[in-house]
Formats: structure tokens, C-alpha cells, sequence
């Protein structure tokens, strides 16, 4: 499979959503520095986060070495702007049955729903 290097840049409620609809990853890399996304002159920071691919299906694909698959994830943390960047294939398209999610939304939804009970 070739290799492929592919970026977005979303806000956090569409980040969420994205990340859900992806296979299973695990973080490898998390940390705190400067923010590259933001053009303004003052400093702010950003999430710097790196996920590898965790599905059972690569793993089960080729058995002896780890999937390429990275996501580069990066999170100011004063706007809440993503910037996610894609790196490397799955070792396998199947895709195994995720969980359902609950969006910051619904989230914020059934708070509300619960302060008024």
C-alpha cells in the first residue's frame, strides 16, 4: 500500500466526530508547545498528539510489525482550533464495530436536561 500524507483543519465538535468515524488508535506522544496554528503575535499553546493505529484487523493483517498509520493531532488552546494530519495505511480495510458516542452537543444536552430534574 502506498503511503499517503493527508491534513485538515477542523473546529474541535467536527474533530470529535472525525475521530469517532476512524479505527480504533492509541496515543503514543502527548505534550504541551508553543502554538503553530493561530497567526496572531501573542503566545498561546497547543495539544501536540499522536495516535498509531490499534485495530485488531491490522494487528490480525501482518501479525509481526505495527501498522504505519499516525495521526498527528494539534489543538490550540485558546481558539479550540484542530489541525489533524494523516500519515501512512491501514494494514487492513475492514473495519471493526465501534461503540456509540456521545458529541460535546448531546453531551451539553443531557446536562441541562439534568440540572432541570
Amino acid at each position: 500500500m502506498a503511503s499517503a500524507a493527508r491534513s485538515s483543519s477542523v473546529s474541535a465538535e467536527d474533530a470529535v466526530l472525525l475521530l469517532q468515524g476512524m479505527k480504533t488508535c492509541k496515543t503514543v506522544k502527548i505534550q504541551l508547545m508553543s502554538c503553530t496554528l493561530c497567526s496572531t503575535s501573542a503566545p498561546r499553546s497547543m495539544r501536540y498528539k499522536v495516535l498509531s493505529c490499534a485495530c485488531q484487523y491490522c494487528k490480525d493483517a501482518v501479525p509481526y510489525m505495527t501498522s504505519p498509520r499516525r495521526l498527528k493531532i494539534l489543538v490550540c488552546q485558546e481558539t479550540s482550533d484542530v489541525d489533524i494530519h494523516e500519515q501512512g495505511d491501514h494494514q487492513s480495510r475492514a473495519r471493526m464495530p465501534s461503540k456509540p458516542f456521545i458529541t460535546p452537543q448531546q453531551r451539553g444536552f443531557i446536562q441541562e436536561l439534568a440540572r432541570e430534574i
